[in-house]
């Protein structure tokens, strides 16, 4: 739906210079583990908060373009990646932030009921998230 505005706040339209805002109902992905929320996505990037519940994994994958970074709202995530400089595993905490470049392999498990907002520069966006989501299977998986 696309309404239009006048500077200043909804009012009615007149001749003043007008702003069209794009409003859309965003989908929430649900299953055990909590849900997905797409915010922003457009191709190339997307914004997206993740719910997570205690001892849900998540990830266990890796992409192969996307650079993706993550940041802690509320909870306790412990996170598992096999290429970044601060260690295989470390405990984010609220107002933790980390990254994920492209070909790192990464899986979180909450420690307890956690928010996340995690934003993405590449192709795993949106409609497009599986195009560039290559999943962990058996022994190779970091959380099990």
């Amino acid at each position: 739906m696309t309404i239009e505005l006048k500077r200043g706040g909804l009012q009615d339209l007149g001749d003043e210079e007008l702003a069209l805002i794009d409003l859309r109902r965003v989908k929430t992905f649900r299953d055990e583990r909590g849900t997905i929320t797409d915010l922003v996505a457009v191709p190339g990037f997307a914004v997206t908060e993740i719910v997570t519940v205690k001892g849900a994994v998540r990830g266990n994958h890796f992409h192969k373009k996307t650079w993706q970074s993550t940041y802690l709202i509320s909870g306790r995530l412990l996170v598992v990646t096999d290429l970044t400089p601060l260690g295989r595993e470390r405990v984010l905490e609220p107002g933790d932030r980390y990254s994920d470049p492209p070909g790192q392999r990464h899986a979180w498990q909450a420690l307890e009921d956690s928010v996340c907002v995690v934003w993405a520069h590449g192709p795993r966006s949106g409609e497009d998230y599986e195009s560039d989501t290559f999943r962990l299977e058996g022994d190779e998986r970091l959380i099990r």
